[in-house]
């Protein structure tokens, strides 16, 4: 019966409600990861896994399709300390503002 339902239905894929924020954050990206690599998908509860579909975040995961945490490249770490120095500069001009 589950193969019979899966080849009738072959683009399902489930999701359950996030949970906390990280899960969140994953289901956001796995969302915009479908959009591009799965436009045909049709999201479903995840009581669908019982019928073998896998959940949207396991088929990004797999794909590479989540962002992954690196160190800066030079040319970033020099756009992040021109930011913080924009934004140190901002927070000392409201401070000025304040004192008497």
């Amino acid at each position: 019966m589950r193969e019979k339902f899966a080849q009738k239905y072959p683009n399902l894929v489930t999701c359950s409600k996030p949970t906390s924020l990280s899960a969140r954050n994953r289901r956001t990206q796995a969302l915009a990861w479908k959009k591009l690599y799965l436009p045909e998908s049709v999201l479903v509860q995840d009581g669908f896994i019982f019928l073998g579909y896998d959940s949207l975040e396991d088929l990004c995961e797999r794909a590479g399709g989540f962002n992954r945490a690196r160190d800066a490249n030079e040319f970033e770490a020099k756009l992040i300390l021109i930011l913080d120095a924009v934004g140190k500069r901002k927070i000392l001009r409201s401070v000025i503002h304040i004192l008497p």
